[in-house]
C-alpha cells in the first residue's frame, strides 16, 4: 500500500480517542455523581491502573504483530483459536455501533421534535446507509470524518473543564461529599466509557512504521482519554456539587453547569443547550462510525488468510483499496442486531462485551505463552490474564441475571463463523 494510503500516528491516535469517547462519558457525568458523589472521578482513575496490563499487553501484541489483528495474536495456538478470537472481535464491535448510532437516534429525537414523526428505524438505516458509504471511500477522508466527530464531542468536554476552573469550589470535595460505600459498582460504568483503545489494532498495517506506531497510538490515546475523562468530571462536579447528585439523568446536568454562567439571558442558554446537546449525539455517532471505519478490517484479515468461505469476494476492493464487500457485511450484522434486539441497550451491550473479551483473552493467553517460551516476563499478561477473567465472569454474570437472549444471537454468529471456517479449512485441505 502506498504511503498516501496509510495512516500516520497521529490519524491513529484521532480514531483510537474519537472511538473510545462516546456517549459513556456525558451518561455517567450523573450516574457517577448519585453513586459517590464527589469520587466520581476517582472512579476513572481506579480503572485506569486496573486496566494497565491489558492495555500494555494488547501494546505488545501489535508490536509484535504489526499487521495482523486478533487472529495473528493467537493463531500460533491454533488457527481455530485465532479465528475465534477476530471472529467474536468483529461480531462483538458491531454490536457497539448499533448500540451508538440507535442511542444517538433516541437523543436527536428529544432534541429535534420533527425526527419523532419518523420511525426510528428507518433513521438507523439512513445513519448506517450513510456511514457504509463514508467508508467506501479513501482511508485519508475516514479519518478527516473522525476528526470532525472528535471536535464536536470536544465542545462540551472542553466546556465543562473551562468553566470548571472558573467556577470550581473546594468545598464540593469536603470529605463529606465522597460516598465510598458504591464506589466499586460504578466500574462497569466507567469500563463501558473505556472501551475502544485496542481499536488501532483492527488498522495496524495501514499505519505508517506500525510496529513502532501502532502501539504507541494504543497507549497515547489510552493515556489521554483517561485524562480527559478524570478532568471532566472532576471540574464537572467541582462547579456544580452536590445539585448533580439530583439531577434527572444526563440531559439536566449541563442546564445546572450553564446556570453559573448567570449573565447570559435565557434564549442563549437553550441555544447552548442544544449545541451541547447535539455535540453529545455526534459523539455517539463518530464512536459508531470509527469503529465501522476500523473493523472492516478484522473480516477482511481473515479473508486475507483465507479463512472463510468466499473468501476471494471479501479480498476485492474499490479504486480506494477498500475492501467493499466487508463494509457490506458490517452493515448486514448491523441490520440483523436491531431486527432481533429492536436497539435494546443491555442486550447489545451484552453482546459487545463478551465478543471483546473472548478477543481479549485469547491474545492474552498466547502473550503469556510466547512470553514463556522466550524467557520473557510473565507478570504484565498475568495481570492481563486477571482483567480478563474478570470481565469474562462479569459477562456470564450478567447473562445469568439479565436473561441468555443476547448470549442466543452472539452464539448463532459464533457458530456461522465456525462453520464458515471448518468449510474452507476442508477445501483447503482436500
Amino acid at each position: 500500500m502506498h504511503n498516501e494510503n496509510r495512516l500516520s500516528l497521529i490519524a491513529a491516535i484521532f480514531i483510537n480517542i474519537n472511538i473510545m469517547i462516546g456517549a459513556g462519558l456525558f451518561i455517567n457525568t450523573t450516574n457517577l455523581a448519585q453513586m459517590v458523589g464527589a469520587a466520581g472521578f476517582l472512579s476513572y482513575a481506579l480503572l485506569a491502573l486496573l486496566l494497565y496490563p491489558l492495555i500494555s499487553s494488547i501494546a505488545s501484541l501489535v508490536a509484535i504483530y504489526p499487521s495482523g489483528g486478533f487472529y495473528a495474536y493467537s493463531k500460533d495456538m491454533h488457527p481455530a483459536i485465532g479465528f475465534l478470537s477476530a471472529w467474536s472481535y468483529f461480531v462483538g464491535k458491531l454490536a457497539s455501533a448499533t448500540i451508538l448510532m440507535h442511542a444517538s437516534i433516541l437523543l436527536l429525537q428529544q432534541i429535534i421534535p420533527l425526527l419523532n414523526t419518523t420511525n426510528i428505524y428507518l433513521l438507523d438505516l439512513i445513519i448506517l446507509s450513510i456511514f457504509l458509504s463514508l467508508n467506501l471511500l479513501n482511508l485519508q477522508t475516514g479519518s478527516s470524518i473522525q476528526s470532525f466527530f472528535l471536535g464536536m464531542k470536544l465542545i462540551p468536554i472542553l466546556f465543562v473543564i473551562g468553566t470548571g476552573l472558573f467556577f470550581f469550589s473546594p468545598a464540593h470535595y469536603q470529605p463529606a461529599q465522597f460516598i465510598w460505600p458504591h464506589f466499586i459498582e460504578t466500574l462497569p460504568f466507567v469500563l463501558f466509557a473505556a472501551l475502544g483503545f485496542e481499536a488501532t489494532t483492527s488498522l495496524s498495517g495501514k499505519i505508517k512504521d506500525a510496529h513502532i506506531n501502532a502501539p504507541r497510538a494504543i497507549l497515547i490515546s489510552y493515556a489521554i482519554v483517561v485524562l480527559i475523562n478524570i478532568a471532566y468530571q472532576f471540574f464537572f462536579y467541582g462547579s456544580v456539587g452536590e445539585q448533580l447528585q439530583h439531577a434527572n439523568g444526563f440531559l439536566q446536568a449541563f442546564p445546572l453547569l450553564l446556570s453559573k454562567l448567570f449573565t447570559i439571558d435565557g434564549q442563549f442558554k437553550t441555544l447552548l443547550q442544544t449545541i451541547f446537546n447535539i455535540a453529545i449525539a455526534s459523539s455517539a455517532l463518530g464512536g459508531a462510525y470509527g469503529i465501522l471505519f476500523s473493523n472492516s478490517w478484522n473480516l477482511h484479515t481473515l479473508a486475507k488468510y483465507n479463512l472463510i468461505t468466499n473468501s476471494s469476494l471479501f479480498l476485492k476492493e474499490n479504486r480506494y483499496n477498500i475492501p467493499y464487500w466487508c463494509i457490506a457485511a458490517e452493515g448486514i450484522i448491523c441490520l440483523m442486531y436491531l431486527m432481533t434486539t429492536g436497539g435494546t441497550q443491555i442486550h447489545l451491550q451484552q453482546i459487545a462485551a463478551f465478543g471483546c473479551t473472548i478477543a481479549y483473552t485469547l491474545s492474552i493467553i498466547s502473550l503469556f505463552k510466547q512470553n514463556q517460551i522466550a524467557q520473557r516476563s510473565l507478570l504484565l499478561p498475568s495481570l492481563g490474564i486477571i482483567n480478563c477473567l474478570i470481565f469474562f465472569f462479569s459477562c456470564i454474570h450478567s447473562f445469568t441475571t439479565r436473561g441468555y437472549y443476547s448470549l442466543n444471537i452472539f452464539g448463532c454468529l459464533l457458530i456461522i463463523g465456525l462453520s464458515m471456517f471448518y468449510v474452507q479449512q476442508k477445501k483447503v485441505s482436500t
